[in-house]
């Protein structure tokens, strides 16, 4: 699960930092994607309108037809009268075929008994549409290209006359089925009284395809100045880096050899000094500290985000390195009137892999900023085992925060600005620090704080996994 939020998250920086690409990529697949969604889109739509119109201009004429012959199927000369007349009411009819049932050897075919085509009167059919429009008891369509219409003959078919056969069944006045009525409509009638409509459809769909995609490149042509833009703030930001880099290695030697001087005139090893001129003295010494810390502070985050921070991984036992911690600050936390507590794990701690002297930095900023921010009580630091993880629990009972400045905590340059923090000296830049240290050796931190209750701070490392023998 850790894993998957973990590939979540780089996916996510990854889009922020390059959206740019990634939104140019979508767009060169959009393009051509829509294209083809509007090329499917009308064929499926005209051969929709085509079956619709067929069967609609077909059924219409065939059910005429068969209302008006069902009564009297025996006078062939009344229908054949019938049909002429449809035929000749309306022009795009191009033939008309009478079928009843008639059983050849258990098999159902039809007989033409009328017929606009005078040879295929009498004939047999066993067109497979036919039999679909029986079986089924509804209208059936089909494209052809012969001159005659639901016979069986020897005759090459004309290729220069494509039509449309609707069978549709007729019935008489209790719906019992009594036979087929074949409709023959010209295709360029039918083409005709499609043309206008798919056509404006095919226009609509096209307009609105080429709206979205000039919407889309304005707003990618947005993003690659937007790209450009980036670059040379990226560019810009660099160069700062680099000038942070070499201002603070340059200013290091300085500050090294001012607060060298410094000590040596405040011990007296270059004579006696004056009480009044110690307590300057000492003044400028602090000064010259927090100096030399802001320095390396600087140098720390040009080496993280440059990526030249190096480590030596390997395994680490925590409690060693929070003991040798505490012995370091238990000065300044008494000189505060504050106590350090440490609560071990009962029995042997897995160890890590981490850098020592990193975890130790990590440790020791915690357990300063605890006592930095807290004016009595205590600072406990636990260690414990939690799923597969060291977890270390720096907690205090200091001026504690609210939950919008935990939001911002972990970012660069940033501190909480009330009148309790006033007068406490910090560059902002400790737990940026801290947390990028932390993430390098595959742990996380997160923080837990009530208002002028306390703060906790709370680390999690995963356990080195033994190797199972054999």
């Amino acid at each position: 699960m850790r894993d998957f939020i973990a590939y979540l998250s780089t996916f996510f920086k990854t889009f922020r930092k390059e959206y740019h690409l990634i939104l140019s990529a979508f767009l060169l697949i959009l393009i051509p994607a829509a294209v083809i969604f509007n090329t499917n889109y009308l064929i499926k739509n005209v051969k929709k309108d085509i079956d619709k119109e067929v069967l609609r201009l077909g059924s219409q004429m065939a059910n005429i037809i068969g209302r008006a012959i069902r009564d009297d199927l025996s006078n062939e000369g009344s229908i054949d009268s019938i049909i002429g007349d449809v035929a000749l009411e309306n022009p795009d009819i191009i033939g008309i075929d009478i079928l009843l049932p008639a059983v050849e050897k258990n098999d159902i075919k039809f007989k033409i008994i009328s017929s606009l085509d005078p040879e295929a009167k009498g004939k047999i059919s066993s067109q497979t549409q036919n039999l679909w429009a029986w079986t089924d008891d509804e209208a059936r369509a089909y494209l052809t290209s012969s001159v005659a219409i639901s016979t069986e003959n020897n005759q090459m078919p004309d290729e220069n006359v494509r039509s449309w056969v609707i069978a549709v069944p007729f019935h008489d006045a209790f719906k019992s089925k009594l036979g087929l009525v074949n409709v023959k409509l010209s295709s360029q009638i039918i083409d005709e009284r499609l043309a206008k409509n798919t056509f404006i459809r095919s226009y609509v769909m096209l307009a609105i395809t080429l709206v979205i995609i000039l919407i889309l490149v304005a707003f990618n042509s947005r993003l690659f100045q937007y790209a450009l833009l980036a670059r040379r703030l990226k560019e810009v930001d660099q160069m700062k880096d680099e000038f942070i880099s070499m201002a603070s290695h340059e200013l290091r030697a300085p500050i090294t050899a001012v607060r060298g001087y410094l000590s040596m005139i405040l011990d007296g090893s270059v004579g006696p000094i004056s009480e009044s001129s110690k307590k300057i003295l000492e003044v400028v010494a602090d000064s010259s500290k927090r100096l030399a810390d802001l320095v390396e502070d600087l140098l720390e985050v040009s080496r993280i985000e440059q990526g030249r921070m190096k480590m030596t991984l390997a395994p680490v036992d925590v409690q060693e390195i929070i003991s040798a911690s505490i012995a370091e600050l238990a000065v300044s936390a008494k000189e505060k009137g504050l106590e350090i507590k440490e609560q071990k794990w009962e029995g042997d701690l897995p160890k890590i892999s981490a850098d020592k002297d990193r975890m130790r930095q990590i440790i020791v900023n915690l357990l300063s900023n605890a006592i930095k921010y807290s004016l009595k009580g205590t600072v406990t630091i636990t260690t414990l085992v939690n799923n597969g993880f060291i977890e270390i629990r720096v907690r205090d009972t200091g001026i504690g925060m609210s939950t919008e400045a935990r939001t911002h905590l972990f970012e660069k340059f940033y501190r909480i600005k009330s009148d309790k923090t006033a007068k406490i000296p910090g560059t902002g830049l400790g737990l940026w620090i801290t947390k990028q240290l932390i993430e390098i050796q595959k742990g996380s931190i997160r923080v837990d704080s009530i208002e002028n209750v306390g703060t906790e701070m709370i680390l999690q490392f995963p356990i080195i996994k033994k190797l199972s023998k054999g």
